[in-house]
């Protein structure tokens, strides 16, 4: 089955399809309650012993279903585990939520991308208008999800500690900085607050900063709103200034401010994703130098494994031989971790796809590393042998 292999495109009915079976089944009731049990467990290993239960239990709906046609059988067990993770790692941010309502414990996750990715701005306007869970968190979530209207309506249900806390510029709490300088009409000492950080000038400085705090959290709905208010040559500017953020997110998220739990990994590959597909080709032409390899990093994940097999050959003039071995090292390794590719050969294209230079440079990189018994120069070396053979 093909996944999404361009920015902005269409995917098959099939897989429209495929996906909403699967997705109906993660969210049948015993197995949303079965994650909620999962969760309050603290043993890792019965963790994933729990988990890999679930999966089967998945697995064994789906196969005595009468109903589901021969042909889609392997295309079902293919998006299980991609789609059951993604659930997995929304429930997790759900369930870390402080104070979370016991009505929740079933609370399917049925808000998806077209394709293929939980639709988290969905979900948290769910959260942040739950008036059971702390004010403080509600409207730190929605400052963090850029919820214009959400915000107006939460912040006079601030008590005055939590306005002066909400205005303070720390790390993980610039975009509660942001709308609480904006909600008490005081963009200018929120500049003040952010210099010398350079989003050029203009009319726009106070939005231009928050939005490249959008970046630097990762946040798609953040990223949305902004595209949808800043003029197009702001935005464009303060994306190529910033997009090195792409670079830092994983290191960086540990923790987030006022309970706030940190999203999902799967979370920062969707935000990039919807960044560059606000841009035609020439635009990200311009914003990409030097930041094509982290990109595609973030690619290497359900379900833009066809978008990366398409782009890293667009882009592949762009890649020293070093940013290709760090490509072949990260697929290997998913690889080594039981990855489903779906139908793309990712490391087989890659690697053929490498200048002849490049292929003697990584070479000389797998024969130095192997001797020294690195497990993934040794699994590279092999499969270089095969290509040879063949």
């Amino acid at each position: 089955m093909r996944l999404i292999e361009d920015f902005n495109a269409s995917l098959s009915i099939r897989f429209f399809m495929i996906t909403r079976v699967i997705i109906s089944v993660w969210n049948h009731p015993d197995i949303v309650r079965s994650i909620s049990q999962m969760l309050d467990i603290v043993d890792e290993r019965e963790v994933e012993r729990m988990w890999k239960k679930i999966v089967d239990h998945v697995r064994a709906i789906i196969r005595s279903d009468v109903n589901v046609p021969e042909v889609f059988r392997d295309d079902l067990d293919a998006v299980i585990i991609p789609i059951g993770s993604h659930i997995r790692e929304m429930r997790t941010f759900m369930n870390y939520s402080p104070y979370f309502p016991s009505s929740y414990l079933e609370f399917p996750v049925e808000f998806w991308t077209p394709y293929g990715t939980v639709d988290t701005a969905q979900i948290d306007a769910i959260l942040v208008r739950d008036v059971r869970m702390l004010i403080g968190f509600r409207y730190n979530l929605a400052c963090h999800d850029c919820f214009a209207n959400i915000v107006e309506e939460l912040f006079p249900l601030l008590t005055p500690p939590q306005i002066y806390y909400f205005l303070q510029m720390e790390s993980q709490n610039e975009l509660p900085s942001y709308w609480t300088h904006l909600m008490v009409n005081d963009l200018f000492n929120f500049v003040k607050l952010n210099v010398p950080l350079d989003v050029g000038g203009g009319q726009n400085v106070a939005h231009k900063l928050a939005f490249q705090y959008t970046l630097k959290d990762g946040n798609k709905s953040g990223i949305k709103y902004f595209f949808l208010t800043l003029p197009f040559e702001d935005f464009e500017y303060v994306t190529k200034s910033f997009l090195f953020y792409l670079d830092e997110r994983h290191h960086r998220l540990k923790t987030r401010s006022y309970f706030l739990p940190t999203p999902p990994k799967e979370h920062y590959s969707d935000s990039t994703y919807f960044l560059l597909s606000r841009f035609d080709e020439e635009q990200r032409n311009t914003i990409l130098p030097g930041r094509h390899t982290t990109v595609l990093l973030n690619f290497l994940i359900y379900p833009f494994y066809g978008l990366f097999s398409r782009y890293v050959n667009i882009w592949r003039s762009n890649f020293s031989w070093q940013d290709l071995n760090h490509l072949l090292i990260r697929i290997l390794i998913l690889r080594s971790l039981n990855t489903n590719f779906f139908e793309y050969n990712l490391f087989a294209d890659l690697w053929r796809s490498c200048p002849e230079a490049y292929k003697l440079a990584i070479m000389d990189w797998a024969i130095e590393r192997h001797v020294t018994g690195h497990p993934i120069a040794r699994l590279m070396l092999e499969l270089m042998r095969d290509f040879r053979v063949r």
